[in-house]
């Protein structure tokens, strides 16, 4: 047996400390926030004694500074970790200056002048490290990915972490992270079913991973290859009000282990979308008009067209039962409408979301406008097709019909009202089928009593209105927004070629199949006058 002297011993176990975790560029200002973290892969206590830390600008050993060196009887635990950072590393063991960059540089750790181990970052070519640099890994973290790998080639063993684990593992053997959970509808106007959609992606470090997965009541046994994405779709039916479901993460280390919240609002919201513009006159911006039900401090909410939201910002406050326009250009709204100047008007702080038009003959939705509330919940949302939006200066404005889980939005009876109530939501059914007025309406463009409105309760299968003369012959068939438990349609007092039609008495004749087949039939009589 040969009895190897006390340092000799020490030296050998020393050298397995390897530099495991680096944070040298924080994302954004670098607040202080640099680490290193050492890591003793053994299965036994390592002492510090002696052990510096050596920051090699370009690589180069001859321009080195030392940052840290160990205090005397400092001891790294079996399968631990030290953290050396800056005034801002919470999980720091130690505090000093590293003052790193962003490479190509490198870090030794060195005792008695010999190096243990040695980090290079930045390209292939800078000197320092171990065989090839390691990536550069700008706002994030390097690690070796197992803790603990040392092949002696800095690109094999360390890689960009997903996030910052100073004094932890950097990556579990199993780790299902979750990435996404979508919603669709995003938001639907009552109660009904919505599919949820969860996607989880394997990070951990092993080349198959097998978990457990949970989104909300549902569970799943997956098994994926590393860098794959799962996915677990489930159909919910959910009533009216804000709803919230948990993503869990499934990982082999606890310290990864995560529990999401994914939330959806379903039903009118407290605050809710009025009045769109998205065709406006040449002189006349983009707008769209809430309402609340309630005082709300709008500041975090967000307006959103089909792509990036844009928070509302300061001065965005509606008071109960008040209404408040947000546009592109404020200024100019007030000056074509003559908005009352207790009307709150303002632009969207993070800029204006455009809303398309469509193409010419394009039945497909153009835009969308959302509203999301300060949690990123959409809370309204109007989708609309180039044909829905009529001629240019014509607004849409919302109707109380609600299909297919969306409110059915039409275009206005009149001039748009930025602002002020319009005729489409002040009309109330009151016969308990169908109710049909202003009576009489007058349709001469002096944006009083301009559109006939007419809806029918409980309208069965696909109802039909039409406009008839006295002698019952058809005038026009008109368009409108059927949902399952009301209808509702507008006439301007045109024909079938979009003639004005005299002056006189008129027929509305609505028909609708029963849920047995028979068919039911309604007719009023309205008058039509100009003035």
């Amino acid at each position: 047996m040969v009895v190897l002297p006390c340092a000799v011993v020490l030296a050998a176990t020393v050298s397995a400390v390897v530099l495991n975790e680096i944070l040298y560029d924080p994302p954004g200002p670098d607040g202080d926030s640099e680490y290193v973290e050492l890591f003793n892969p053994t299965d036994r206590p390592v002492p510090l004694d002696g052990v510096e830390l050596w920051f090699l600008n370009a690589g180069e050993a001859a321009d080195a500074k030392r940052v840290w060196s160990a205090a005397a009887g400092t001891v790294l635990a079996a399968g631990g970790f030290r953290v050396i950072g800056e005034e801002a590393v919470a999980e720091a063991d130690e505090t000093t200056r590293l003052d790193l960059q962003n490479g190509p540089d490198a870090l030794e750790l060195r005792r008695d002048g010999q190096r243990l181990d040695a980090v290079a970052w930045g390209e292939e070519a800078a000197a320092g490290g171990e065989g090839r640099a390691a990536v550069d890994a700008s706002g994030a973290p390097l690690g070796r990915v197992p803790d603990g790998r040392d092949t002696d080639d800095n690109a094999i063993d360390l890689v960009v972490l997903p996030r910052p684990t100073p004094g932890g593992a950097n990556l579990p053997a199993v780790w299902f992270d979750p990435i996404s959970t979508d919603w669709d509808p995003a938001w639907r106007a009552d109660p009904g079913p919505l599919h949820w959609t969860v996607r989880w992606v394997a990070r951990g470090w092993t080349d198959t991973q097998e978990a457990l997965l949970r989104a909300d009541t549902a569970e799943r046994a997956v098994r994926a290859d590393r860098g794959d994405t799962v996915v677990v779709a489930v159909t919910l039916s959910l009533g009216a009000g804000p709803h919230a479901r948990t993503v869990e993460a499934a990982a082999s280390d606890p310290a990864f282990a995560r529990i999401d919240t994914s939330r959806v609002w379903v039903g009118p919201a407290p605050v809710r979308l009025t009045e769109v513009q998205a065709r406006p006159r040449s002189d006349e911006p983009e707008w769209v008009e809430l309402i609340a039900d309630e005082a709300t401090d709008l500041a975090d909410w967000r307006l959103a067209d089909d792509g990036r939201a844009r928070r509302i910002g300061e001065g965005a406050v509606a008071a109960a039962g008040e209404r408040l326009v947000l546009a592109a250009d404020p200024a100019a709204l007030v000056r074509v409408h003559e908005i009352d100047p207790s009307v709150v008007v303002v632009r969207p702080e993070e800029g204006w979301p455009t809303l398309n038009d469509g193409r010419s003959g394009d039945p497909s939705p153009a835009d969308e406008v959302r509203l999301l509330d300060a949690r990123g919940r959409v809370v309204d949302r109007v989708v609309y097709a180039r044909t829905d939006l009529g001629s240019r200066g014509e607004s849409l404005q919302r109707t109380s019909v609600v299909a297919g889980g969306r409110f059915r939005w039409m275009r206005a009876a009149g001039p748009p009202t930025p602002g002020g109530s319009h005729p489409l939501e002040s009309f109330r059914p009151e016969d308990p089928v169908l109710t049909v007025g202003p009576d009489p309406f007058s349709p001469d463009g002096d944006a009083r009593d301009d559109l006939l409105q007419i809806v029918l309760e409980a309208p069965g299968e696909e109802p039909v209105a039409e406009i008839r003369d006295l002698w019952g012959e058809r005038v026009l068939v008109l368009e409108g927004a059927v949902g399952p438990g009301r209808a509702h349609w507008q006439w301007d007092g045109t024909d079938a070629e979009g003639d004005p039609v005299p002056v006189g008495a008129y027929v509305v004749y609505v028909r609708a199949d029963a849920a047995r087949g028979a068919e039911r039939a309604w007719r009023r009589i309205v008058g039509l006058g100009r003035r």
